[in-house]
């Protein structure tokens, strides 16, 4: 009898973190019909892609509010303006990339899920708004 017909030997789905998290093979399911909703160790290039958009979205956002704010502009966010208050540039930047790389990893792992599915591109066009905002914002502050 061959190996892989006998009774599946995991006795869980495979956990978000694993050991095999950066070094694994696995691309998809395991089983027939495991598509979504599943965690994945290497991801094809369409998702990597789409969490590196979004990654690069927060960090123009990040460049571009910097600039607004030494033109006099004021962060709307009260979480972001706090950390400007608190401690300035540094403390804005910490707060800024770190909780868009903390949201990216874990929509990174999560790439496969089915909400994932819908949040990640509505990620995407939020910061392209946010973006559409600070151009109008540049164009306002020239004019």
């Amino acid at each position: 009898m061959d190996a892989r017909q006998s009774r599946d030997r995991r006795r869980r789905p495979t956990p978000m973190l694993s050991r095999y998290v950066f070094v694994g093979r696995r691309r998809g399911g395991r089983r027939a019909g495991e598509v979504y909703d599943i965690h994945v160790d290497r991801c094809t290039q369409g998702e990597a892609l789409s969490v590196g958009t979004l990654l690069l979205l927060a960090v123009v956002d990040w460049w571009w509010t910097l600039a607004h704010l030494a033109r006099g502009v004021e962060e709307a966010n009260p979480l972001l303006r706090g950390a400007l208050a608190a401690g300035g540039a540094p403390a804005f930047t910490a707060a800024k990339i770190g909780i868009t790389l903390v949201v990216g990893a874990f929509l990174f792992r999560h790439v496969r899920f089915r909400l994932t599915r819908v949040l990640l591109p509505a990620a995407i066009a939020v910061y392209a708004a946010v973006l559409v905002v600070h151009g109008l914002t540049e164009a306002a502050l020239d004019g």
